[in-house]
């Protein structure tokens, strides 16, 4: 996560372990008592991390990221300024390429 931390530093950073994840949602959905209830419920802490994510970004927007992952670029550098505007999600893919092949239309390596 330092990569991220260096290459963004202008974002807060934000790392929910099962105790905050809680928190966070009885504080931002305490107004809705299904998505509390369904979070509350969820006997795994792997559905409620998975649904966790969901909540945040419904409530705050901004970037999600698995723990593993590392930015290519910083996030400003996502997107063009004319296209800021009108773009409402970004998603990257995550895979591993042992090599740099052919890749399918549409999927670029920096």
């Amino acid at each position: 996560m330092l990569s991220w931390t260096i290459k963004n530093p202008a974002h807060e950073h934000m790392v929910l372990d099962d105790l905050a994840g809680r928190e966070f949602v009885q504080q931002h959905y305490s107004h809705d008592p299904y998505v509390l209830n369904t979070y509350l419920e969820l006997g795994s802490s792997i559905l409620r991390s998975d649904y966790l994510r969901y909540l945040v970004m419904a409530a705050q927007g901004g970037v999600y990221t698995d723990a593993d992952t590392d930015p290519v670029r910083p996030i400003s550098q996502w997107l063009d300024g004319d296209s800021e505007e009108s773009v409402r999600a970004v998603i990257g893919l995550e895979f591993d390429i042992l090599q740099k092949t052919e890749l399918p239309p549409g999927i670029f390596m920096p």
